[in-house]
């Protein structure tokens, strides 16, 4: 799914539901992510409902998960923090069956971290631990995200920088990245957050777990801007995901709080 080519993204994924199941899962699931993308979160929440009941039906225990994850970031964002817990609660128990491997835990831990569950994500982070496997780097590296997440959470930010530092050194990809940046920016350097907010919103990053976090890097570098007093600037970021989400739902908390 290409920036700005929904309307074709769209026809493909529709017509991935005449398939059989696990076609009409992933069709689903990606018709979810691009209405997330674009703020059209209740719609999302419906396919990836759908997602998720099609993937068990078809046995699939990891995309059964990753599709639950999605719904919880969707509930998350609407504030209806019960239902979400509820998903990620299911995510987990999934992650445990299905014995994954701790980059798909970590995916899971941050989402927790972020959203004010501390204890589900030190839990997480255990079981990730317990299937670290040190000669593999990307599981170094998913273990140490996750360590910096749950310190952050804990309101250790500059140790969560130096586990964000380690992890972004050990694989350079868009989840690294946005974990340091939110780092930096929680522990007031500013300038350096700024920095590397820019370099993830130059590589849009959609369609996998790193979509969530990427579109609300716009507030925060908007919010980074203000800051730093350079307004002009920080109502360029919060116009630039006005223009993202004109179709959004019109109670969605953040869409209102940024027309504000």
């Amino acid at each position: 799914m290409e920036l700005g080519r929904f309307e074709e993204a769209e026809a493909v994924f529709r017509e991935m539901l005449e398939g059989d199941d696990s076609q009409q899962a992933l069709g689903n699931r990606s018709l979810g992510l691009m209405n997330m993308y674009l703020g059209r979160y209740e719609e999302a929440r419906e396919q990836l409902r759908q997602a998720a009941v099609l993937h068990r039906t078809v046995g699939s225990a990891l995309s059964e998960m990753r599709n639950r994850l999605y719904l919880a970031s969707a509930l998350f964002a609407t504030d209806s923090l019960d239902a979400a817990r509820d998903q990620v609660d299911a995510a987990v128990e999934l992650a445990h069956a299905a014995s994954v491997a701790p980059s798909w835990l970590a995916n899971i831990g941050k989402v927790q971290a972020r959203n004010g569950l501390l204890e589900g994500a030190e839990e997480v982070l255990q079981a990730a631990e317990g299937r670290l496997d040190e000669s593999i780097q990307g599981d170094r590296a998913s273990v140490t995200l996750l360590e910096g997440e749950v310190a952050l959470a804990r309101g250790e930010p500059e140790a969560a920088v130096e586990h964000f530092r380690t992890a972004h050194a050990l694989r350079e990809n868009a989840s690294a990245l946005e974990s340091l940046a939110y780092g930096l920016y929680r522990s007031g350097d500013l300038d350096a957050a700024l920095g590397l907010y820019l370099e993830l919103l130059d590589q849009p990053e959609l369609g996998w777990e790193a979509q969530d976090f990427w579109i609300l890097s716009h507030v925060h570098v908007a919010e980074i801007y203000e800051e730093l007093g350079d307004l002009p600037k920080a109502r360029e970021y919060y116009e630039a995901l006005l223009r993202i989400w004109a179709d959004g739902d019109p109670d969605l908390v953040l869409l209102q709080e940024v027309r504000e």
